[in-house]
């Protein structure tokens, strides 16, 4: 399932990977992100998270950007 998710998520926000180590590290990312995301929506909250264009980078990586 996470597999499907990941391709989906590649096709949406037109991604691309240089090497097949940065695919595999970029897929335990949004991995990541997805256990995170699915954590948060099976429990009661005013608010639901989803996935976006940056479910794929790492903290620090997203951190830069702020």
């Amino acid at each position: 399932a996470a597999e499907h998710k990941f391709m989906e998520f590649i096709v949406k926000y037109n991604k691309s990977y240089g090497t097949i180590e940065e695919f595999k590290f970029r897929f335990d990312q949004f991995v990541k992100m997805d256990t995170v995301i699915e954590t948060h929506n099976n429990t009661p909250s005013s608010y639901v998270l989803a996935h976006n264009k940056f479910s794929d980078y790492t903290d620090s990586e997203f951190e830069r950007m702020l």
